[in-house]
């Protein structure tokens, strides 16, 4: 599988980033390419190039609404021509209540997750505030 799908895109990094997201990551982006992280061990100015799995641990499984004290669960879809689409849900899925949803339909599960990351981020269900700048 092509690394590129593995990770978000540049432009989601850098969202990311200015989101305050923590920059730890295996890979990097450094001057716009993708790198491996123990490759660059001396850059300073870089993004964090997060991977699905690194994403999906930053996510929480649940987020609450004050407003109704109902609890949505991470739920993501796969849709034909490999489009995803990721977001918190009542149970068991779409068919019951609203959803907190990302963008609809990146290429690539990471960007799906990291959508929904930087929604979470967006509309204060998580911060970081253990900011490493970079």
């Amino acid at each position: 599988m092509d690394l590129s799908k593995q990770v978000i895109s540049l432009d989601l990094a850098k969202r990311l980033k200015e989101l305050g997201a923590p920059q730890d990551s295996c890979f990097i982006y450094l001057n716009n390419n993708l790198q491996y992280r123990d490759l660059c061990p001396y850059a300073i100015t870089y993004v964090a190039a997060y991977t699905v799995a690194e994403l999906g641990e930053m996510l929480p499984e649940s987020i609450d609404k004050p407003t109704t004290r109902d609890w949505y669960v991470l739920y993501m879809s796969r849709f034909a021509g490999n489009c995803y689409h990721a977001d918190y849900c009542l149970p068991p899925h779409h068919e019951v209540g609203e959803s907190f949803d990302s963008e609809v339909s990146p290429v690539s599960m990471a960007d799906a997750y990291g959508l929904m990351l930087a929604w979470l981020i967006e509309n204060g269900y998580i911060s970081f505030t253990d900011k490493k700048e970079v």
